[in-house]
């Protein structure tokens, strides 16, 4: 697969909340002359069946993909190693568009699906019982390239769909708030992937920001660890 990088003179879709992309489609229609019911369609195609590109979408007009492909980007994270053990977990490696690389491992259990997804490429607090500590902090992910981790998991022929999502992967969480906070909108909002607040755990090693803080203070159904 190739990546697409996002283009400086595109918004890129993926890095805003299901309310905000609407928001700029609605806008974008409106310009375009085509029907507000559009919006929808396009909105569903991000998250909740995502599509790998406007091109995909077929449920749109030819010239409407053409023109949405303009002015918006959808950029994807490229799959470059997959490996499964005996009991059905399997980790996935991403590269992404600047060439840092970021892992996912899905846990099956039953009817339930966890994926432990990364927040961070590289980290900065160099825990002892941690890998990724060794390799220190390369920079915060963007939330199209931590709630990407689950899109593209879910374009997988066959997809592998999350029912829970862990904040376990690599980097700190809390350290990278600005990003994860969207993410956590996408992940839990019926318009994006829809998983269940108590399905979704944040799992950190260090205080909260006073940012952070507030901010969860307005979740209070997710759930936060602390390791």
């Amino acid at each position: 697969m190739i990546m697409e990088r996002p283009m400086p003179d595109r918004v890129n879709l993926l890095d805003l909340t299901p309310a905000a992309a609407a928001e700029s489609l609605a806008a974008a229609m409106r310009e375009l002359g085509h029907p507000s019911y559009r919006v929808g369609q396009v909105v569903r195609r991000l998250w909740q069946q995502p599509a790998s590109d406007f091109d995909a979408m077929r449920e749109l007009p030819a010239a409407l993909r053409s023109a949405l492909a303009e002015r918006f980007s959808l950029p994807r994270l490229a799959l470059t190693a997959r490996q499964a053990s005996t009991d059905g977990t399997e980790k996935f490696l991403f590269t992404l568009a600047d060439g840092q690389a970021i892992e996912t491992v899905a846990i099956p259990d039953g009817d339930r699906m966890t994926f432990c997804i990364s927040s961070q490429a590289g980290c900065a607090l160099k825990c002892a019982f941690c890998a990724t500590g060794a390799m220190g902090f390369q920079r915060n992910l963007l939330p199209h390239e931590i709630a990407g981790q689950v899109r593209e998991l879910a374009l997988l022929d066959p997809p592998v769909r999350a029912t829970n999502i862990v904040f376990m992967g690599m980097g700190e969480p809390l350290m990278n708030w600005k990003a994860v906070d969207p993410t956590l909108t996408i992940l839990n909002s019926p318009d994006g992937f829809g998983i269940g607040a108590r399905h979704i755990t944040v799992s950190t090693v260090s205080a909260p920001s006073s940012s952070a803080s507030r901010s969860r203070s307005t979740r209070p159904r997710m759930c936060c660890a602390r390791s």
